[in-house]
């Protein structure tokens, strides 16, 4: 029990000082993997390390191989240029029971869509008001680059409303100007001017998440 512990408190402090060199603030690092501010300052501080798809994404982030946190020791098995851990973040308090909390994705496709790792955040969908462009529980791509007012183009976006809601909407163009309206004709349609909202970024890529 005591070797198990000695390990862990190595891996904490490996942790710890790989952030310490990153230059990465607590909270902005909460933010990249969709952990709670407290979490983070508990591996800044060395009191603990994250494990499972939260470890492979700072390993991701930090330019080195889980192995080499797990045991101080570069297997050769650093993350691949490629590769890379995006946090799954609810939409709105929910989750995906504990199944998905990071995806792995190729680098090289999202550069060739014009997304920057740095911009992209994912989100569990937990609305079929989208309906079918966007099916419910699924995992869309969002560019937080893409929230610009003065430069929006009709497509699928990620609002957050007055109340503090968030969204996945439609911009569409109509004689008053933009605004947002949902796809499913489940819901109504009543138009969401784009002034009334913060707009948190573009939808580039919807990705199926199959619960049996």
């Amino acid at each position: 029990m005591r070797t198990i512990d000695i390990r862990q408190k190595e891996r904490a402090e490996r942790v710890a000082a790989l952030l310490a060199k990153s230059g990465l603030k607590p909270a902005e690092l909460a933010k990249k993997l969709g952990v709670a501010r407290a979490a983070a300052a508990k591996w800044y501080r060395g009191a603990s390390a994250p494990t499972g798809a939260r470890l492979e994404a700072l390993a991701s982030l930090l330019g080195v191989s889980v192995n080499f946190i797990r045991t101080g020791k570069d297997d050769g098995a650093a993350p691949a240029s490629d590769c890379l851990y995006i946090p799954v973040l609810p939409l709105n308090g929910g989750s995906l029971f504990g199944v998905v909390d990071a995806l792995r994705l190729n680098a090289d496709a999202l550069k060739s869509l014009g997304l920057k790792p740095e911009s992209i955040a994912l989100f569990l969908i937990d609305s079929d008001a989208m309906a079918p462009a966007i099916p419910l529980n699924s995992l869309a791509l969002v560019d937080t680059t893409a929230a610009d007012t003065a430069a929006l183009i009709e497509g699928l976006y990620l609002i957050k409303t007055a109340g503090g809601i968030r969204r996945a909407v439609r911009l569409a163009y109509g004689a008053a100007g933009p605004v947002f309206i949902p796809d499913s004709p489940a819901y109504r349609r009543e138009p969401v001017p784009v002034e009334s909202v913060q707009i948190l970024g573009r939808i580039r890529l919807i990705l199926g998440v199959a619960l049996v």
